[in-house]
């Protein structure tokens, strides 16, 4: 038997894995088990870090944490993108960086490189906000 077919099948798993399409037809029904389960995690993480404000202070005022972990972040998005860019999806503007998620995802972790509190600040607002409102209204396909 030839070993030819069962690397390209496993090659074709690979790049299913990767490909961003493949699940997206798949959406959160509101009020789902799915939608419960991520408020209910949102709102547990946000009661951990209220009760450990102090480590999370800590660990915040590590630069040498916080820039790897920007870096790692970043890379991450990179990939991201270049999947996206790779497998052709549309429609790209919706996941575009001048998106309002995607410019932020962006520029949040860039104004934290270049202490840039006061406009991390303003942006934080639409960051938090569009976060609530996509868990709160998961309405949309992913």
């Amino acid at each position: 038997m030839s070993e030819q077919p069962v690397q390209e099948a496993r090659l074709s798993g690979i790049i299913k894995f990767f490909d961003p399409t493949e699940y997206s037809a798949v959406q959160i029904p509101m009020y789902g088990v799915i939608h419960i389960m991520t408020l209910l995690v949102m709102v547990v993480l946000v009661l951990l870090v209220l009760w450990k404000r102090d480590r999370v202070k800590r660990l915040a005022d590590n630069r040498r944490l916080v820039v790897n972990f920007i870096a790692v972040y970043l890379g991450i998005e990179l990939f991201y993108w270049v999947l996206l860019w790779v497998y052709n999806v549309e429609p790209i503007h919706e996941r575009f960086p001048l998106h309002l998620c995607g410019s932020l995802s962006i520029l949040v972790p860039i104004l934290i490189l270049n202490k840039g509190y006061n406009l991390l600040r303003f942006f934080s607002y639409w960051t938090i906000s569009a976060g609530f409102i996509s868990f709160a209204n998961p309405g949309f396909v992913f």
